[in-house]
């Protein structure tokens, strides 16, 4: 009962944060904050009715799911409020069973990857399309020693597993098989996001949760920070504006969005729940 209400919860919330993102291009944080709580607070009636394993459970999953997310928000691939409803979510598939031989926290990404690569890939290729000088840095960037090598290190585990692994599961060969162009697209996002995902804005149009392409330092203080998670603070933005109104930093800042990433994370939360591990389902 309390699993199927986790389940329910969870859809309801990650199908309002993709009308959102969709919509403005914003999460809010009643919405992935509210998601985290609301899992938590089901995980410990959980507990108490079933076993303290289930909310410890969703605390390291939250906790992890969180972590990666900040990782991912530090090389630009989500946005501060797609983390936060990783946590959430990383808490809900907790002490949902996948049923796969790889581990249940490893399976929502195989998901959401499934998911991912194509719709990241349309999604980079029509803001290339808006911006050419996209396609010309990729290339540019593809033939450059460093990435080269780093493109054929990732064909490495796909070889290893043919020809030196017996008895394998052609999961595992698929999954190796798709690093390649995992690294590839990654490779073209940080272009697109480098030069189709900026805007500068005057100051006055500067507001709380935007996220910053650079650090803002005046008089050696770091008044915001690019990599914050939450973007900016009301303080921040009142400080930001003081400061250039009264001519001391510039009169334009430059911001930066990304790709409107919930209906991923809401399709792979639905393939997780109904179907496991999707590869499995369809190559076994």
């Amino acid at each position: 009962m309390l699993l199927t209400l986790i389940i329910s919860t969870t859809i309801l919330f990650l199908a309002a944060a993709s009308y959102y993102d969709l919509k403005t291009g914003e999460i809010p944080d009643k919405i992935s904050i509210g998601l985290v709580a609301a899992i938590l607070i089901l995980s410990i009636f959980q507990a108490l009715t079933e076993s303290p394993g289930f909310l410890i459970n969703a605390v390291l999953f939250g906790t992890l799911y969180f972590a990666i997310g900040c990782i991912s928000f530090y090389f630009g691939h989500l946005g501060g409020g797609d983390v936060k409803l990783l946590a959430g979510i990383g808490c809900s598939v907790a002490n949902i069973p996948a049923g796969s031989f790889i581990p249940d926290y490893l399976v929502y990404f195989i998901d959401a990857g499934i998911v991912v690569m194509p719709y990241m890939a349309i999604y980079g290729l029509i803001l290339g399309f808006k911006n050419k000088t996209v396609f010309f840095e990729f290339a540019k960037e593809i033939r450059t020693l460093k990435i080269i090598m780093f493109i054929l290190l990732s064909f490495i585990p796909m070889f290893m597993l043919i020809f030196l692994a017996v008895n394998i599961e052609i999961v595992l060969i698929i999954l190796c098989a798709l690093l390649p162009v995992f690294v590839l697209l990654t490779i073209y996002l940080k272009i697109v996001e480098k030069k189709a995902m900026q805007r500068t804005i005057p100051v006055f149009e500067l507001t709380k949760e935007d996220t910053l392409a650079e650090d803002i330092i005046f008089e050696g203080e770091k008044i915001a920070k690019k990599n914050d998670v939450a973007g900016l603070t009301k303080e921040q933005v009142d400080k930001i504006k003081e400061l250039a109104k009264g001519g001391r930093i510039p009169d334009k800042i430059t911001i930066k969005w990304g790709i409107k990433f919930v209906p991923v994370l809401f399709i792979g939360f639905l393939i997780f729940v109904f179907y496991g591990n999707v590869i499995e389902v369809l190559f076994i």
